[in-house]
């Protein structure tokens, strides 16, 4: 039996790349004899590390460019012919590398996208549907060279490899707010993440704070004024601690981002604040629960408790 293989880019976001396990699931439902590459970012190797049913992870220089660059990552990949490669995300970059790959089929989003007539050429689906869940609209991807119904899946991480980190995890009783996403429709802002700790402060439950990047530091600051009572711990975990903390935690509230999306897949008890329509498929994870972002204290308290007790 001829062996397919699969080369899948990845894109920058934990949430993201975490959903691709449908995906890959469906790839080897539906072919059985596979090869899968998954191409990310240097700060994606994890995920990759992590996502069942990957052959292969290479890591994508994004500082070697043009032809040289995509040369180097065929070297890297190592497949002499490429049944299919999927794109997660539409830039220039991995469609024309995808044509250097050998690619019999390229499949990606994005109908508006500039190359379009470009690859007029190669065999392609362009499917994406905003009302449906980000892991199913990936794996609906599959469905531009196979008729297969595709099988909806919850998502299985092996985290087994990944240390402990020496990270103190005795926070059995606290619940953990990460209260940053990418983009500020998807945050908390300052006002409501002080009142939300407000609340479970006079409820004696204790908090601790998640989060990455400038925005969340500037968080961290205007907190520490408010002598509201939280463990801080944001901009203080890489992604392997991170794992291990919210591992440890009664429940998680997050709005919609990666660390949502890396607590469900763990089975830990998490409450999604979130605006968007596009989140996990409420039948496949019974541990999580979505509520406004624009809940009020109270309710997110309730929601939340509910949640870790049942």
């Amino acid at each position: 039996m001829t062996i397919k293989n699969f080369v899948i880019f990845a894109t920058d976001h934990l949430g993201d790349n975490l959903v691709l396990y449908e995906l890959i699931y469906n790839i080897r439902n539906i072919y059985k004899t596979v090869n899968i590459s998954l191409v990310v970012h240097p700060n994606g190797k994890i995920i990759g590390d992590m996502l069942d049913g990957i052959d292969r992870v290479v890591t994508w220089d994004k500082s070697i460019k043009g032809l040289k660059g995509a040369l180097e990552l065929k070297k890297q990949i190592g497949y002499k012919q490429v049944f299919a490669t999927i794109i997660t995300f539409t830039r220039q970059r991995p469609i024309f590398t995808a044509q250097i790959l050998n690619s019999k089929y390229i499949l990606f989003h994005d109908i508006n996208f500039i190359f379009n007539t470009f690859l007029r050429r190669c065999k392609y689906k362009i499917n994406n549907n905003k009302e449906i869940p980000i892991s199913t609209n990936v794996a609906n991807l599959l469905q531009g060279i196979s008729k297969e119904k595709i099988v909806h899946v919850p998502v299985k991480l092996n985290i087994e490899n990944l240390a402990n980190m020496g990270i103190d995890t005795n926070y059995s009783n606290y619940i953990a707010i990460n209260p940053i996403g990418i983009g500020d429709y998807k945050c908390l802002t300052v006002e409501q993440l002080a009142d939300i700790i407000s609340f479970f402060n006079n409820q004696n439950v204790p908090v601790l704070i998640l989060g990455k990047g400038d925005k969340a530091f500037e968080y961290s600051n205007s907190l520490k004024i408010l002598n509201l009572n939280f463990i801080d711990l944001i901009n203080k975990t890489r992604i392997e601690e991170l794992i291990w903390i919210i591992k440890s935690v009664k429940g998680l509230i997050s709005v919609d981002t990666g660390t949502a999306h890396l607590a469900t897949y763990l089975n830990i008890k998490t409450l999604w604040l979130a605006k968007d329509s596009q989140w996990i498929p409420d039948y496949l994870y019974k541990n999580a629960k979505r509520l406004s972002l624009n809940s009020k204290p109270a309710d997110i308290y309730q929601e939340v408790i509910k949640l870790c007790e049942n």
